[in-house]
């Protein structure tokens, strides 16, 4: 099923009855922050002006979350939040025990930087379902400005490794791209397009945003969009479902209602003292 597909279906209609009282439906679909430390510091990205400390998650609350979860109908799985997942060291045993426990779809977001052979095999291996990469230039140069690290040929280098290994292996691992688009990298979208087509499953391109007003002044400069008015029509109509179809849990055992949460404003619960 492809990203598009998978994130279609993900969507509420929050005009059905069902979400509008106390308690709605339990999400199917669970995030959990493994660590919000990242090793890159792009441009369009809240996590460089963090006031949070840098955490990683403990695997005992990880996997009471997971046992937890399993329990009351999650079916699906993101390992990563707002930082890398490969900081995690015990990523690939994390993935292993989403598996016996039946979760129906496991999966991670990185640049691509870590996943090194001798980390992704493993990661690999254990049964993960996808892996999107963060890729946001075609060129180094322009990597290095978006990303604020000179990682492209070690990313690339990564990538043709997953490729080749998940080919030989008959591997069923689905391989995604997500391209931020910015006025600085714009002028890469079809070079990249040229690069990877063959390599990914799916590119999705879409232009970057103020990650729920928290990169407002930043995105002036940076968005080929520049209406950031919040008295559109679109802007008044547009409710965001994420707190109807996803738990997203924080590297600090919160339950936390937005996937770009960076501060914790949003966190409403404490994992570690109540299920």
């Amino acid at each position: 099923m492809s990203v598009k597909r998978r994130f279609k279906n993900q969507l509420v209609n929050l005009s059905n009855k069902k979400y509008l009282k106390e308690s709605p439906p339990i999400p199917k679909l669970m995030h959990i922050e493994l660590s919000n430390a990242c090793n890159h510091a792009c441009l369009f990205c809240s996590n460089p002006l963090m006031q949070r400390k840098k955490k990683i998650a403990d695997d005992k609350l990880v996997y009471k979350v997971l046992n937890e979860a399993s329990d009351i109908g999650v079916k699906e799985v993101g390992l990563y939040s707002t930082g890398e997942p490969f900081i995690f060291k015990e990523l690939d045993k994390i993935i292993s025990h989403c598996k016996k426990l039946k979760f129906e779809y496991i999966f991670i977001s990185s640049n691509g930087a870590m996943a090194t052979p001798d980390k992704v095999v493993p990661v690999i291996n254990a049964g993960l379902d996808s892996i999107k990469f963060s890729i946001n230039a075609a060129t180094r140069k322009t990597y290095k400005l978006i990303h604020q690290k000179d990682d492209w040929t070690k990313v690339i280098k990564n990538l043709n490794f997953i490729k080749k290994y998940i080919l030989t292996k008959k591997i069923n691992l689905k391989l995604y791209a997500s391209f931020v688009v910015m006025k600085q990298n714009i002028h890469e979208k079809k070079l990249f397009l040229k690069k990877f087509e063959n390599i990914f499953d799916e590119i999705l391109f879409h232009n970057c945003d103020t990650q729920g007003g928290q990169m407002n002044e930043a995105q002036k400069i940076l968005s080929v969009d520049n209406d950031f008015s919040l008295k559109t029509p679109k802007a008044q109509s547009n409710v965001c479902t994420m707190p109807f179809n996803r738990f997203h849990i924080s590297a600090e055992g919160y339950l936390t209602m937005c996937c770009v949460d960076y501060h914790n404003y949003l966190a409403i619960s404490d994992l570690n003292n109540i299920s």
